[in-house]
C-alpha cells in the first residue's frame, strides 16, 4: 500500500511500512537501557523464608482481592514495599512515554522519504539550537522532518498513519482512508478542546485582575451580547 501525506506547509511525503517487529525491538531497546540505569522497570520482588536453603524470591503482586505489599506486624518492611511499588510505577509511566517517543522516531527515520534542502535555514535552526546536523542521509532526513519540517498536528497525525500501515496489507486502502478522515476529525476535536481550555484560563486570568482592580464583573451572553453594567 502506498500512501503519501501532505504537512500543513505543503510539503509531499510518501510513507512506507515500517514493520512491527522492528517497532516492538525499539521498544524492549529502551526497557533494556533503562534497566541498566538502575530505573525500577522491572516488577519489585520478596523473599519467602529468607536465610534457608530453600528461600524462593517471588514478584510482588496487587490485585483487587489483596497484595503482597503489607505486611502484618511489620509496618516498616510495609512501608519499605509500597516505596518500591510506587518508585516502579512511576518508571513504568516513564517508560512507556520514551518508547512511544522512541518509536515514533524510528518511523519517522525509516517510514517517511521526501525531497529536503541539503543546507538553509533549518540547519541553520538546528546548529542555532546546539544540535548536531547529522551527516548520514536517512538521519539527517529525519532531523529535518522532526525540528524543523512537521507542525505537532503532523506529527500526530503521521505517527497515527504510520502505526496503521504497520498492519500491512491487513489493512485495506478503504479502511484508511476511512482511518485518515477519522484522525483528521478527532484532532480538530483534540484541538478545539485546548483551545476552550485556553480561552477558559484567559477569563479566570481576566476575573482575577478585576478583582484586584476593584473594577466590576461584567455580566452577560457569549460575544459580549447583553452585555450590563453593574454599576448603578
Amino acid at each position: 500500500m502506498i500512501e503519501t501525506y501532505t504537512t500543513e506547509d505543503g510539503l509531499v511525503l510518501k510513507l512506507k511500512r515500517v514493520t512491527q517487529v522492528l517497532l516492538n525491538a525499539v521498544s524492549e531497546h529502551v526497557k533494556q537501557e533503562w534497566a541498566k540505569n538502575n530505573e525500577p522497570v522491572e516488577i519489585p520482588t520478596f523473599t519467602v523464608d529468607e536465610g534457608k536453603a530453600d528461600a524462593q524470591r517471588f514478584q510482588h503482586r496487587v490485585t483487587e482481592k489483596g497484595n503482597t505489599l503489607d505486611i502484618k506486624d511489620d509496618p516498616k518492611q510495609t512501608r519499605i514495599n509500597r516505596i518500591m511499588w510506587d518508585a516502579h510505577k512511576d518508571a513504568l509511566e516513564r517508560l512507556a512515554s520514551a518508547q512511544q517517543e522512541a518509536q515514533a522516531q524510528a518511523m519517522f527515520m525509516f517510514g517517511i522519504v521526501c525531497d529536503f534542502p541539503e543546507e538553509g535555514e533549518w540547519t541553520a535552526q538546528l546548529k542555532f539550537a546546539g544540535l548536531e546536523v547529522p551527516e548520514d542521509p536517512i538521519e539527517k532526513r529525519f532531523a529535518y522532518l522532526w525540528y524543523y519540517a512537521l507542525s505537532v498536528y503532523d506529527k500526530k497525525m503521521l505517527i497515527s498513519i504510520l502505526e496503521v500501515l504497520s498492519l500491512g496489507k491487513m489493512v485495506k486502502p478503504e479502511q484508511m482512508s476511512l482511518f485518515r478522515r477519522r484522525a483528521a476529525s478527532a484532532m480538530d476535536g483534540i484541538a478545539e478542546g485546548i483551545f476552550d481550555e485556553a480561552f477558559d484560563a484567559l477569563d479566570e486570568a481576566a476575573d482575577s485582575r478585576r478583582e484586584l482592580d476593584g473594577e466590576p464583573e461584567l455580566s452577560g451572553g457569549e460575544d459580549g451580547e447583553g452585555v450590563e453594567d453593574t454599576v448603578g
